[in-house]
């Protein structure tokens, strides 16, 4: 797909912003709710209306990289995207492991250890995303064959087996301990939502579907927030994060209303400069910002925190973050050794 597609760079945008507010937020929503109960408050609504990022990012994905009617070519797709993925997550997890020694996390630099928290995701947490991109894109070729083939009933039966068996499925369990399990591997986890994405993206809704979809996500917003709180305040304050999860039915709801929100609004609107920095290196904001919040911590964070309720220091954090992190992204990318690993 050569053509810009301007909401997809509006859901870059937006998916971005929400992954800096779930790690700038996840700290306080940690802490005993009942040791600072606004504080917590606060932390759980910027966490609630910012569950969607990573189901967004998948459905952007499936939205570029499925679909397409050339005849699949092995090499130039595993050279030019398996590339993106891995050249930045080695690169990165270099850079993050030796930042850990340099920190006294680790007593010495330990080759065997890197390779052993390489192949474990033990680097850095945020990197699991890469690992799970990994998979989705081993998976493209054979994806790839259904959707040129199937018809849009076809793609909807695969969703609705995805809904059951990685939505409800997970819901019953959760609230009865049970649920019917039969044997749906093969359309569980994110796969769903790399096709959903392709989906949304190829086949208008009719209008009284859209906007209810709309609706409902911004009600499913409000359901993580009331019911995270209800079930953490129900375990004596200690968090409670099963409606954060990616497939809970919450976070599938809020996903679709926002993908489908910004493909109404943002179809023709183009970005402005800061904006379309932000999508254009929205992969780069992603892979170091952890980094800059680790060394920047007691520099920025700690300070902004004594100074500022969570209310206002969250979204002041997630400016910031995200302004360094692009800046940053945007250094590297000028560099040519430097750029593969932000781009």
């Amino acid at each position: 797909m050569n053509e810009r597609v301007l909401y997809l760079d509006w859901l870059r945008v937006i998916a971005i912003t929400m992954v800096v507010t779930i790690h700038i937020s996840g700290g306080i929503v940690q802490v005993n709710y009942f040791d600072a109960p606004t504080n917590w408050l606060a932390a759980n609504f910027y966490e609630s209306i910012s569950r969607s990022a990573v189901s967004l990012f998948v459905m952007i994905s499936g939205a570029v990289l499925l679909g397409d009617n050339r005849e699949f070519q092995y090499k130039p797709f595993f050279t030019k995207r398996m590339s993106k993925l891995f050249i930045p997550l080695i690169g990165w997890s270099m850079i993050y492991y030796g930042y850990q020694v340099f920190a006294e996390w680790y007593p010495s630099f330990s080759l065997k250890e890197f390779i052993v928290l390489f192949l474990t995701n033990g680097v850095s947490g945020h990197f699991w995303f890469m690992y799970m991109m990994i998979g989705l894109y081993l998976t493209v070729p054979i994806i790839n064959v259904f959707i040129r083939h199937a018809k849009k009933r076809d793609i909807e039966y695969f969703l609705i087996l995805w809904i059951y068996a990685s939505v409800i499925v997970k819901s019953m369990k959760f609230i009865w301990g049970y649920s019917f399990s039969i044997e749906l591997y093969m359309v569980t986890n994110y796969i769903g939502y790399f096709v959903l994405g392709y989906y949304l993206h190829h086949f208008p809704l009719k209008r009284i579907w859209e906007k209810t979809a709309i609706v409902f996500g911004g009600i499913s917003i409000f359901v993580t927030f009331v019911l995270t709180y209800y079930d953490t305040k129900a375990a004596g304050g200690i968090l409670q994060e099963f409606w954060y999860e990616n497939h809970a039915p919450n976070v599938l709801l809020s996903s679709i209303g926002i993908f489908l929100l910004c493909k109404n609004l943002f179809a023709k609107r183009k970005l402005g400069f800061v904006f379309h920095q932000i999508s254009r290196l929205s992969y780069g904001i992603y892979l170091v910002h952890i980094l800059l919040m680790t060394m920047l911590s007691n520099k920025i964070i700690v300070v902004i925190n004594e100074l500022f309720h969570p209310a206002f220091s969250i979204p002041l954090h997630v400016v910031i973050f995200v302004t360094i992190s692009c800046c940053l992204s945007f250094l590297l990318n000028k560099i040519p050794f430097l750029r593969k690993l932000v781009s």
